[in-house]
């Protein structure tokens, strides 16, 4: 092989290495990307079960107080009789 041809083949495959690595290093930011878009619906899903959970309380709450009010009025039809 002449010192040329080496050269050659040899600057090919620092390319080549490069492209790879440089393909490397954006595959690995568009992970990094991904992982924080998700972390962030993460806190938007979170922040939205507290609000439903919140918002269920709330009407679990109402039932309750309907239920012992119709308890209450149940009583009084009996004792009405």
């Amino acid at each position: 092989m002449q010192r040329a041809d080496f050269v050659r083949c040899f600057s090919a495959k620092l390319v080549r290495r490069a492209k790879a690595t440089t393909y490397l290093v954006f595959e690995q930011v568009k992970v990094l990307e991904l992982e924080q878009a998700l972390q962030q619906e993460r806190q938007k899903l979170g922040a939205l079960r507290k609000k439903h959970y919140e918002l269920a309380g709330v009407k679990e709450e109402n039932d309750e107080e309907q239920e012992a009010a119709s308890a209450v009025s149940e009583k009084d039809q009996t004792n009405r009789e």
